[in-house]
């Protein structure tokens, strides 16, 4: 009876334990998958080769028009990428009408496209998330020259401020000890 109740004991500690490890698993990759999903959402709606570029705005320019020109939307006629986004996809319409619930986006996209071609703007937009990706991808791959002129302009005096040195931006890096 004895030794029963050791294995008994045995086998109920290993199976709590590889319950623990299986849920920690679990959560753990639905926190990944959670979390690149979430920032995929947001990267596409306003970072994509489309939108950040190296033209200059007008001093002045109207509020809609903005939007339309820094804002993207994916999947603006797709059910499925409205729910499963909770109108994160539409984020033209979302900036332009914020106080209205992202069910109405759908229709209200097909003004917006309506008048934004009647004023000869752009509706930035892909049919797909997927095609949101690609553009961000794109943007990785091709950077504006402005983004890469102010980097490399700015590395010289981030090297200064941390190291307290004049960086010389020709010479070749040397570790010294």
């Amino acid at each position: 009876m004895g030794m029963h109740h050791r294995w008994s004991t045995l086998f109920n500690i290993t199976v709590f334990l590889f319950t623990i490890l299986d849920r920690t698993s679990i959560k753990s990759r639905h926190q990944i998958f959670s979390s690149l999903f979430f920032s995929l959402q947001f990267v596409v709606n306003h970072e994509v080769d489309t939108i950040i570029d190296d033209k200059p705005h007008a001093k002045s320019i109207d509020f809609g028009q903005f939007q339309l020109e820094e804002s993207f939307t994916f999947g603006p006629d797709s059910t499925l990428a409205l729910e499963l986004s909770g109108g994160l996809n539409t984020q033209i319409e979302h900036h332009l009408f914020p106080g209205v619930h992202y069910s109405h986006y759908g229709a209200i996209s097909k003004i917006i496209r309506r008048v934004a071609t009647r004023f000869n703007l752009d509706y930035q937009h892909s049919h797909s998330w997927w095609g949101a990706v690609k553009k961000h991808y794109n943007l990785l791959k091709n950077p504006p020259v402005s983004t890469r002129a102010k980097r490399d302009n700015m590395t010289p005096k981030i090297i200064e401020a941390t190291t307290g040195h004049p960086a010389n931006v020709n010479a070749e890096a040397t570790i010294t000890s």
